[in-house]
């Protein structure tokens, strides 16, 4: 059953008056005389504000792969960014803006995750820590084949100061890429290994990634 706020919000949402200092019955006694069914569904078929499902969270924790396809061809779209004359999509859920429907090329920030692997010149990797893991790359001779896909915890790495685009002092750490990472599984195996970032298919930060194998 719902709550007597939650009722309250039906009211206001149908547009029905709800006297002050109404009861939890009154308020129902009000909304089933305009026809709103609290338990279900109205005299019109639509479904009651109190039966909606929960929002599903944020699209690019849970989702991303269909965000970032959902973005794609958009003002969001790194392939938009051009010097061709050409009409732009405006993102989803966006409506059309002055700059969005410019003739001219879209600028701003973009959906990193259509950026090509290969158009990164100048950018660097945040170091890794204890909370981040990796998975194994059997193929490469440092890791064993029966290792391939596992997943292994990241116990040491090393950091380098970031590069500076204006070639000034930088205070940032980035992750050292020519340095050797040490890494332990958690599994029958509980392999520690000592690997060049060659060896690793992959990089989670934080949390686990439901979407990789696990080990």
């Amino acid at each position: 059953m719902p709550t007597k706020q939650e009722l309250y919000d039906l009211a206001e949402e149908h547009g029905v008056d709800v006297p002050d200092g109404a009861t939890k019955a009154d308020i129902e006694e009000a909304l089933s005389a305009a026809g709103v069914n609290v338990e279900g569904n109205d005299e019109d078929g639509d479904t009651a504000a109190t039966d909606a499902p929960a929002a599903p969270g944020d699209p690019a924790l849970f989702d991303p792969q269909s965000l970032a396809e959902a973005q794609s061809g958009t003002v969001n779209d790194p392939a938009t960014r051009s010097d061709a004359e050409a009409e732009i999509v405006p993102a989803p859920a966006v409506g059309a803006q002055a700059s969005e429907t410019s003739t001219a090329p879209a600028g701003g920030d973009v959906e990193v995750a259509l950026l090509p692997a290969d158009d990164n010149a100048g950018e660097w990797h945040a170091p890794l820590n204890v909370e981040d893991w990796v998975v194994l790359d059997g193929s490469h001779d440092e890791v064993p084949d029966r290792l391939d896909g596992h997943i292994a915890y990241v116990v040491q790495s090393h950091s380098v100061p970031a590069p500076d685009s204006q070639g000034g002092p930088n205070s940032a750490q980035a992750l050292d890429e020519d340095a050797p990472v040490t890494v332990r599984t958690r599994d029958e195996a509980d392999a520690l290994l000592v690997l060049p970032l060659s060896a690793i298919k992959e990089v989670g930060r934080g949390g686990r990634n439901a979407l990789l194998p696990h080990g």
